[in-house]
């Protein structure tokens, strides 16, 4: 008998999907190594990133690693918050703040352009 779940309901991702998602972004790029490419980019460390600091210039390279590891490599925005040590809800505001803030600011755009391409070139070597 088939069990019926309720559209209410999360059903979650099952043991093998998740086997195959840590195995596909495992090898190439850690989130770690995202945060020193990033942290690079934008002149800060990446203690800095993971910090609870709330100078503009670490939020904002927080804001990108939330908006990198959501949109490039498809991350969990639970898993995001754990990984700069808040909760799922910053992870939302960041990437959305990362996405208004690209909107605006021409600058702001070709950094994140660059960041992308500095991974794309991890990738490659």
């Amino acid at each position: 008998m088939k069990t019926k779940v309720s559209p209410y309901v999360f059903a979650g991702l099952n043991d093998a999907s998740k086997l195959r998602i840590q195995s596909d972004l495992g090898p190439l790029v850690t989130p770690e190594q995202i945060l020193d490419i990033i942290g690079k980019n934008c002149n800060v460390t990446v203690s800095d990133i993971l910090s609870r600091t709330r100078i503009r210039e670490i939020v904002e390279a927080r804001q990108m690693f939330c908006y990198v590891v959501r949109e490039k490599f498809g991350y969990p925005l639970s898993r995001i918050g754990r990984m700069v040590n808040r909760d799922h809800a910053t992870a939302i505001h960041s990437i959305k703040a990362h996405k208004d803030r690209c909107d605006v600011i021409k600058e702001y755009r070709n950094l994140t352009t660059k960041v992308f391409r500095d991974i794309d070139e991890f990738y490659s070597s």
